[in-house]
């Protein structure tokens, strides 16, 4: 970003947004769309305001789930109009094919994210998602171990894939063993249990 206001708002709302309530990412969202309007040549505004309508959506904030996950696509493919897209945009919408039973494009949208972003946790745990949605629990197992190698605190929800995709794979003293993991990470946690 070349704005300094715009700049602060990006900072302001990364804040507001991995504070993870409903009204921290509304906050959140307000901020982008700040960076959006300051920067509109930049891919960054669009890029996290899809994020912000997309975990709108995924977490039951919104009153139409169908109307959160529209904006997050219309805000991420405005993303992937800029040059210097970072990958998020394509993480959000493969999150939407996804939900929308579109494998083939929910995985070239996670393939593309992780080929911008390779060393992105955030990309190899979603396409470790999407390749257990899709099925392929032993590639799904490789990409989640990457994502937790390359950010040794990650959230919760990845032990609750590996344990998936473990017990999908038939390998099951591995799955417990990371669904325990999962529970002493976050304790009221359904997923793992």
């Amino acid at each position: 970003l070349k704005s300094l206001a715009a700049l602060d708002f990006f900072y302001r709302g990364l804040s507001r947004f991995y504070a993870g309530s409903k009204d921290d990412n509304a906050a959140a969202r307000e901020m982008f769309e700040q960076v959006a309007r300051l920067q509109p040549d930049s891919a960054v505004g669009p890029a996290y305001l899809c994020f912000t309508y997309w975990v709108d959506a995924f977490r039951g904030w919104t009153d139409s789930k169908e109307r959160s996950l529209t904006e997050a696509a219309r805000w991420a493919k405005s993303a992937l109009e800029h040059q210097g897209s970072n990958g998020l945009a394509h993480i959000v919408l493969a999150s939407v094919h996804l939900l929308h039973r579109r494998h083939a494009e929910a995985l070239a949208d996670c393939y593309k994210a992780v080929e911008l972003r390779p060393n992105c946790p955030t990309a190899n745990s979603y396409l470790a998602n999407v390749l257990h949605y899709c099925g392929r629990p032993a590639e799904a197992i490789s990409k989640v171990k990457e994502a937790i190698r390359i950010t040794p605190v990650y959230p919760p929800w990845y032990m609750s894939l590996l344990a998936a995709a473990y017990r999908y794979s038939g390998q099951l003293a591995p799955s417990i063993a990371a669904a325990r993991h999962g529970i002493r990470l976050r304790p009221t946690d359904v997923a793992p249990r």
